[in-house]
């Protein structure tokens, strides 16, 4: 073993030591740089299993759970909520139904790009191998874990997408003056198509599209909610020649929440969110609460609109075209042959991603006898609507392994066409089990504002309000004032806060705040009766952590 190795190992304690030879130990090796198929994010409380073929959240040892939450290998806790996840891309073409599926096994999705004579590249090149990138790397004691974030820094992939920051704006990357672009604080991307015909399942079509996806997943090395969440952001280019007409896009995810046998499923059309949850308040590998996993779309494709509407896209906004609203959501049921299960061939699974059971059939809301498209989005805590449990009239299905799509469609993908969808994965832990899906809720309603989705505050559900989001110093009010006026600001996080107040020639007229604060929404009223002010203008100045802000207020006589 190299002097590397040893100052590596030699800060890490007896289970972690453990942890990473079981999980990782092909990352540290230096020689495999170039030959990483599959691979973790781990930046915060999540670690997430993912290929360079698509498929997300299966261990590729194990060939089990993938998804873990809390992870600390510090503390030996490896608690696993998800077996397998990733996309679905279906339509119609020339009149036939065609569904490419990350699933349990990639139908139809290899590594590599699609070269510009439209044949797909050699998924064995190295360059096609999944790339991670931290902004924290040259802080990490020398290791080959280290030396891996290196080279993949300095050779990150421009060549085949890998997003990077053009700061002369030149259109040209210039390694040294141009820069490399993160998502978050850890940073994969790999890209795939959909040219394999070698991975099908039993009737299933095969037939290429010419499909190419550039993949980018990252996450937050955060304290506050951003802690439990990691992002997938996919960009879908249609390079063959076909138009993908009745086109859907779907999240797909089979959720093993610690023990699958006793798991709840449901879903959230506000939200774009698919959850699972445990049927009693004890998990048999969580324990008491048990929590729940949540699935949540924070960008759908876009199709063209007003000349007013704007789309999110392409990490800004897109004006004359708006985002698709969810169109259905559909949970499977491993153990009910009348209600979803997983689909047996390409025709079943684009009737699940249309919102409809295997063989075409609607859902029927049992309160409502009409038929739906979003079963099972009624709120287990508060009661209210059709939620599995008591929220459902007999005859319930009894708990046990359960599916789930969030679909978005119909609408036409031409030859060059781009789209974009943006999922993210997050869990939380309330009082219950069903509490835990009122903090799911709160976490998902925080990470939309967080994204920037400002039609989520339409949302009527006090609830979903949860700590702040975002370091933040709000206008005083009144302002104009005499004598009071009211000073605000929210952390996301318990942070050292230093409020003062300046005149306008920058000397400091007092010190209001120099203590620790908690996460949450803070007022100080503040007054001139112990300050001897002219009239004018005055500045406040608000210090949290790595934050500053400075507003301006006016005191008159």
């Amino acid at each position: 073993m190299n002097i590397r190795w040893l100052s590596f190992f030699s800060r890490l304690n007896i289970k972690q030591v453990k942890n990473l030879f079981i999980i990782s130990v092909f990352l540290f090796n230096t020689t495999l740089f170039s030959q990483i198929k599959f691979d973790f994010i781990n930046i915060n409380r999540v670690l997430m299993w993912t290929y360079n073929s698509g498929s997300g959240s299966q261990h590729p040892y194990t060939g089990g759970n993938g998804f873990y939450w809390p992870y600390d290998s510090s503390a030996g806790i490896y608690t696993t909520s998800i077996f397998a996840d990733g996309l679905h891309i279906g339509g119609i073409i020339n009149g036939d139904t065609v569904v490419k599926a990350n699933m349990y096994k990639d139908i139809g999705f290899q590594p590599g790009n699609i070269l510009p004579n439209g044949e797909p590249a050699n998924p064995a090149d190295s360059i096609f191998k999944i790339w991670k990138i931290r902004k924290n790397w040259k802080n990490l004691p020398p290791c080959p874990f280290r030396d891996r974030l290196e080279y993949d820094y300095n050779n990150w992939p421009i060549q085949i997408g890998a997003p990077w920051i053009d700061v002369n704006n030149d259109g040209i990357y210039t390694q040294g003056v141009d820069s490399v672009k993160f998502y978050g604080d850890e940073t994969l991307f790999f890209v795939y198509n959909d040219f394999d015909t070698t991975t099908y399942l039993p009737n299933w079509k095969r037939r290429s599209i010419g499909l190419e996806i550039k993949t980018i997943i990252y996450g937050y090395d955060s304290t506050n909610f951003l802690g439990d969440v990691v992002f997938k952001k996919y960009q879908i280019i249609n390079k063959g020649n076909y138009t993908i007409n009745d086109a859907i896009i779907s999240y797909w995810s089979d959720d093993d929440l610690g023990f699958a046998g006793d798991d709840y499923i449901g879903g959230d059309k506000n939200l774009c969110l698919g959850y699972t949850w445990n049927s009693s308040d004890s998990d048999y590998v969580y324990g008491n609460p048990a929590p729940s996993v949540g699935h949540f779309v924070l960008q759908s494709p876009i199709i063209s609109g007003l000349p007013q509407d704007s789309a999110r896209f392409n990490d800004g906004w897109k004006k004359g075209y708006k985002n698709i609203p969810i169109s259905s959501y559909n949970p499977c049921f491993k153990n009910n042959s009348l209600l979803t299960r997983d689909p047996s061939n390409t025709i079943q699974a684009y009737n699940i991603m249309n919102g409809f059971k295997n063989f075409g059939h609607s859902y029927m809301d049992p309160y409502t006898d009409q038929p739906t498209l979003f079963p099972l989005c009624g709120d287990p805590e508060s009661g209210i609507g059709w939620y599995e449990g008591d929220g459902w009239p007999a005859p319930a299905p009894s708990p046990f392994d359960r599916r789930l799509y969030i679909n978005f469609g119909r609408f036409t993908i031409a030859p060059q066409d781009t789209q974009e969808f943006v999922v993210a994965i997050g869990m939380a832990r309330g009082s219950s089990a069903k509490n835990s899906v009122t903090k799911l809720k709160q976490l998902t309603f925080n990470v939309h504002r967080f994204y920037g989705n400002d039609f989520i505050t339409s949302v009527d559900n006090e609830s979903l309000t949860d700590l702040p989001y975002k370091f933040q110093l709000f206008n005083n009010y009144p302002n104009p004032f005499n004598p009071t006026t009211v000073i605000s600001w929210q952390l996301p996080i318990h942070s050292h806060v230093t409020l003062k107040i300046y005149d306008i020639l920058g000397r400091e007229v007092a010190t209001l705040v120099d203590e620790v604060k908690e996460a949450g929404v803070h007022h100080y009223p503040f007054s001139i009766i112990h300050f001897t002010l002219s009239t004018g203008v005055y500045f406040y100045e608000l210090k949290a952590g790595d934050f500053r802000a400075v507003k301006k207020m006016l005191f008159i006589k």
